[in-house]
């Protein structure tokens, strides 16, 4: 019994320290800020949500929510590269949150880890939907089925906002 606990415990220390997998929608053909705010929740807001080591009051504490989290993205200046904004409509190159996400943030005076910090990081056609997403204007917009509150783009899951 004895050595069954400790099997168990050291496994679940095993997977605290690996970190949670990421789990990311399948990039749609098209995708809208339904599918980019599900890669957000599920890939950035395990840290970005209040988590220590992070101040209170930087802005992107809110990305696992959906209108909140565009407020904050879209438009507005980067605070490791001020002359960027996190995200520019239409505009994918001078985006620092695509920056940081394909690890070229440093190449425009950015500074930090690539995102997701230590991994997995997202895989090339999920940065690629992103990016497409960017350069298509970056609508708030949902035209998908991927905005449900699980985020996993998934049919058989029911939608939990009732304005997709």
């Amino acid at each position: 019994m004895l050595k069954r606990f400790v099997v168990l415990t050291s496994s679940m220390a095993a997977l605290a320290l690996a970190g949670c997998p990421s789990e990311t929608p399948d990039p749609p053909a098209s995708a809208d800020w339904g599918f980019v705010s599900a890669v957000l929740a599920n890939n950035c807001s395990p840290c970005h949500t209040g988590s220590p080591g992070y101040p209170a009051a930087d802005p992107m504490m809110v990305l696992g929510d959906a209108d909140q989290a565009y407020d904050v993205l879209v438009g507005h200046p980067a605070a490791e590269a001020p002359a960027l904004s996190r995200i520019e409509p239409g505009d994918p190159d001078n985006s620092y949150l695509l920056r940081k996400l394909e690890g070229t943030h440093e190449e425009v005076g950015g500074s930090g880890a690539r995102m997701p910090e230590n991994g997995p990081y997202l895989s090339d056609e999920t940065i690629a939907a992103i990016r497409e997403w960017v350069a298509a204007g970056a609508s708030e917009v949902v035209t998908g089925d991927d905005d449900d509150s699980v985020a996993d783009d998934d049919d058989s899951v029911a939608d939990d906002d009732d304005t997709g």
